[in-house]
């Protein structure tokens, strides 16, 4: 089978600050794009039409747009999940800025814990004692 090269990765920046200030704004208004607890949000031809509206505001493409929302998402997500024993963060002047702007996603991050090991992996480890093995479990 042949090997596949790296996946391309899309370019989603925006260059002019007041424009992402003020897309930040449009996102804050319109939850149903992004709020999956709002009624709207499941209705995929409304977002849809909302976006096509933004992105056609901006002359920019859709895909363009979404993306550019998803990126700084998951940016804000990633610095607001505080890591044990990191202490305080050094963060840049963008990340700063990512976590003013998109304070309002508080309400609606869930971070993940940590992935549990499996059981087969606990019993591999305890050699199979199962008392052990237990009490790594728990």
């Amino acid at each position: 089978m042949p090997k596949r090269g790296k996946k391309q990765r899309k370019d989603c920046r925006i260059q002019d600050r007041a424009v992402e200030d003020s897309l930040v704004e449009f996102f804050r208004e319109n939850e149903m794009l992004w709020n999956s607890q709002k009624t709207d949000y499941r209705n995929k031809a409304k977002r849809q039409r909302i976006l096509e509206t933004k992105a056609t505001e901006l002359e920019i493409e859709v895909d363009h747009l979404w993306t550019w929302f998803k990126s700084l998402r998951d940016m804000f997500t990633r610095l607001d999940k505080k890591k044990s024993g990191e202490g305080h963060q050094q963060l840049t002047e963008r990340e700063m800025w990512i976590k003013a702007k998109f304070d309002f996603f508080h309400r609606v991050v869930n971070h993940r814990s940590k992935p549990v090991r499996s059981l087969k992996a606990i019993i591999a480890q305890t050699q199979g004692d199962l008392d052990e093995a237990e009490r790594a479990a728990a």
